[in-house]
């Protein structure tokens, strides 16, 4: 009695633990802070304003996250900074992905190529920057890295052009009105306020980019984009003075692999349902993407953002609701049609079982009846031809196993007393007739 008072109270101690381990937890999970490190370029660049505006919509969504921007020189940063776990999310262009921890979460907006020349130069496609100067940003930078691939392209080399880096956008944009550079590449967002102002101060055009299709083959990272007229120019001169074709690459938000999925969700979520207010403070929230429709260019979906894509996606019921819903219908209505052919079968064998037990029983009451050896014998020869027909029958499944099993033993007597008959008549003396 007092060993199983002991065990019972011993258990309820065991419930109240794990009951209060659980709601800690839960209790836990509910208040507690976060922290989140974003990284980006540095605070007035196109990435820093839109994480900017996009962390304010989020802090009124879930104030329990501690979100911090981590301003970076640029994209190889940005990876190092992932790869480390120094940052848990970055912003990036598809094309210089670098570290293998960095899992998409979503496509942000474009970052579209910009080639601007003197509006008298010579200069009519990308491949008439040989021999050139061209100014672009840092080397840190995105554009510095897009240059270059565009360059290829064109089959134009370090060699065949001098390319200058600027660390300072103002020093870049003065060197060009001064005649010092011939052309500025920029892969930036389109409509930016910074070439729009360059162009207010300065006469100047923007290449068209007509070979995409051919280009896409060599990079299939690159996207096509117009930039339409009028969009960095309105009045005259209107810049470009038709819309423009061009190229360019897609921004997305990258998180670290070891990211939790429920923040990398929360992070989707956000991005895609409170977009108006993003797009609020920040016009390029328009161009929000989902990047399930590249993943054979993008590096792998964040499992955490993949849920959230995928949430409408019907699940193994809904999916086979049909199926399942005529399985339940005509199941009943099979398995009845199944249980009574097996019942008849059944009935069946019985029934031929009955048969052969029946002529055993008729040909033992011949061999009772019989009054010589040679009536015995016949009487033996119908035993064998009887289990013949019977093994014969089960072979072909017109009896169970069982049924041919009681009637071996049945017949096994038979014959014992078949033959026993057969001795006792040969023994019997003849009668013969009186003379």
């Amino acid at each position: 009695m007092l060993k199983s008072r002991l065990i019972l109270n011993i258990l309820i101690a065991i419930s109240i633990l794990i009951a209060l381990f659980f709601a800690s937890f839960y209790i836990y999970n509910e208040v507690r802070v976060r922290k989140v490190v974003i990284a980006t370029n540095e605070e007035g660049s196109t990435s820093y304003e839109f994480m900017t505006a996009f962390v304010e919509v989020m802090k009124l969504e879930e104030p329990r996250l501690q979100i911090t921007i981590l301003q970076t020189k640029g994209s190889g940063e940005i990876m190092d900074a992932l790869r480390k776990r120094e940052a848990d999310f970055g912003t990036a262009q598809i094309d210089l992905v670098t570290t293998q921890q960095a899992r998409t979460v979503a496509l942000l907006y474009p970052q579209v190529y910009h080639v601007i020349v003197a509006a008298d130069s010579d200069i009519r496609t990308p491949a008439d920057l040989k021999g050139r100067i061209i100014g672009t940003s840092s080397v840190s930078g995105g554009s510095f890295a897009s240059l270059f691939t565009l360059l290829s392209y064109y089959n134009l080399t370090e060699d065949d052009v001098t390319v200058i880096p600027f660390e300072d956008s103002d020093l870049r944009d003065v060197a060009f009105i001064n005649g010092e550079v011939d052309a500025l590449f920029r892969a930036t967002a389109l409509g930016s306020a910074s070439i729009r102002e360059l162009m207010a101060k300065t006469d100047a055009r923007l290449l068209t980019f007509d070979q995409f299709e051919a280009m896409k083959i060599q990079s299939p990272s690159l996207f096509q984009y117009e930039i339409p007229r009028g969009t960095y120019h309105a009045t005259t001169p209107v810049i470009p003075d038709r819309d423009t074709m061009t190229v360019g690459v897609a921004t997305a938000l990258f998180a670290n692999s070891g990211v939790d999925p429920d923040v990398v969700r929360l992070f989707t979520q956000v991005l895609f349902e409170h977009r108006n207010d993003i797009i609020r403070k920040n016009t390029l929230g328009s161009f929000i993407e989902s990047p399930v429709p590249y993943q054979d260019v993008l590096p792998s979906i964040h499992p955490g953002a993949l849920s959230y894509y995928d949430r409408e996606q019907p699940n193994l019921l809904n999916r086979y609701y049909t199926e399942i819903s005529l399985l339940f219908t005509v199941g009943p209505i099979l398995a009845s049609l199944i249980f009574g052919f097996q019942s008849r079968f059944l009935a069946n064998q019985k029934t031929k079982a009955s048969e052969y037990n029946l002529e055993l029983a008729s040909l033992l009451a011949d061999m009772m009846s019989a009054s010589t050896k040679k009536s015995a014998m016949l009487t033996e020869k119908r035993l064998l031809e009887s289990l013949n027909r019977v093994v014969e029958d089960m072979n072909e499944g017109k009896i169970s196993q069982s049924d041919l099993q009681t009637f071996t033993l049945v017949w096994e007597k038979a014959m014992d007393a078949v033959r026993f008959r057969e001795t006792t008549l040969q023994r019997s003396p003849s009668k013969k007739n009186p003379s």
